[in-house]
């Protein structure tokens, strides 16, 4: 009569079990098996526990890891090779309640002091009866990884940048010391809450949020972080979403760069662009009041605020500052953006044709038709060239 075939086992929790029950009872028959079937490959395999704690056999990789021979790990307490027996007899029982647990974490401690992290997964194993005889345990060694977990964690608190990790429903999950700085709350109290609540502007920052998970990055979104205290970070942050082996999307990683000073700069030159308009503005007025007048004295009739009055100013300028033995000079604009062929360069071609010598580009020198107020129609040109004739006489 053939034998019925076995329903397939879906489950990864439950295959693991069977594979490690299978495994022990291979252990169990003939160690042969257990180098044919790798188990050596296990970093500390102990198949079996006895039910009270025991250990009843173990691999080399165990005496390894403890610095204990087999004759005296066997018989002895599971739970007395690590630096926490209470947490490990607990895990123990939980294996006994639940029949299975995974990736448990403990520290098993070496004879001579040294101590391995390990993840631990154990289950039951029954007689043909169903009745528990013991465990089956096997431990990963992860010092490696937490060693590269704690270097990645050393590099995070050593950005001067807000770091923080936050769930897809916008809860922090982690923070580095810089949010603890910025924000003047304890990482206890930031973890679990909403993200969003410690910016001026929590709609603006659930939006950005929101950002991220649709289009997976935002670059340089402006936000305002406000601190216990009251004081206020503007910063410009990037995140990305990360995700789980599956590629689901497990969270939002954001860094900030504060901005304050950037943005105290900017408005510092704001304000300084601002006060060099007022004083050019105010020159041009006393150009207009005073220079003006004297060009007026010599024949202008024109307005003072056009291209051939600021020639003339220049030229008049030109021809005192001659009389005076000054024969050079540099023309300093400072953060002024004259246009090209205007006003100021307009002087510069009176100082010039005074006599002056000035550094310049030919370039940005009006056209001489300009100059002499041939745009403006009129009599205009004629009276340019009568006022500049009475000041080249002197």
């Amino acid at each position: 009569m053939p034998h019925p075939r076995p329903e397939p086992v879906h489950d990864p929790a439950a295959f693991a079990a069977l594979e490690r029950e299978v495994l022990e009872l291979l252990w169990r028959h003939n160690p042969i098996y257990a180098s044919l079937l790798g188990l050596e490959r296990y970093d500390a395999f102990l198949p079996p526990i006895s039910p009270d704690g025991r250990i009843t056999d173990v691999n080399d990789a165990t005496i390894k890891v403890t610095g204990v021979s087999r004759d005296r790990l066997i018989g002895t307490d599971f739970a007395s090779y690590f630096i926490e027996p209470e947490k490990a007899r607990e895990g123990y029982q939980q294996v006994l309640a639940r029949g299975l647990v995974m990736d448990y974490p403990l520290t098993i401690r070496h004879s001579d002091g040294k101590q391995t992290d390990v993840l631990y997964n154990a289950s039951v194993y029954r007689d043909v009866g169903g009745n528990v005889l013991g465990v089956f345990a096997a431990a990963r060694d992860i010092t490696a990884q937490k060693q590269a977990s704690q270097y990645a964690r050393s590099l995070i608190e050593a950005s001067l940048d807000p770091l923080v990790t936050i769930s897809p429903d916008g809860r922090i999950t982690d923070v580095n010391d810089a949010t603890i700085k910025v924000t003047g709350v304890s990482r206890e109290r930031l973890i679990g809450t909403d993200f969003a609540n410690y910016f001026t502007e929590p709609a603006k920052a659930r939006e950005g949020y929101q950002q991220v998970l649709a289009r997976g990055l935002v670059m340089d979104y402006p936000l305002t972080l406000r601190s216990h205290d009251g004081t206020l970070t503007d910063v410009l942050y990037n995140a990305t979403v990360y995700r789980d082996v599956a590629g689901n999307v497990t969270g939002v990683f954001a860094a900030a760069r504060d901005i304050t000073a950037q943005r105290k700069a900017e408005a510092q030159v704001a304000d300084q662009r601002t006060k060099e308009l007022e004083r050019l503005a105010e020159l041009e007025r006393f150009q207009r009041l005073t220079v003006g007048r004297e060009l007026k004295k010599l024949g202008w009739t024109g307005s003072t605020g056009n291209l051939p009055a600021a020639y003339l100013t220049g030229y008049l300028a030109g021809k005192r500052a001659a009389a005076k033995g000054v024969t050079t000079a540099v023309l300093d604009l400072g953060r002024q953006h004259p246009t090209k062929g205007g006003r100021l360069f307009a002087v510069l071609k009176g100082l010039l044709d005074a006599g002056l010598q000035i550094p310049h580009d030919e370039g940005v020198l009006p056209d001489p038709e300009r100059v002499q107020g041939a745009h403006l129609g009129g009599d205009a040109a004629e009276r340019f060239r009568a006022t500049k004739s009475k000041l080249e006489a002197g």
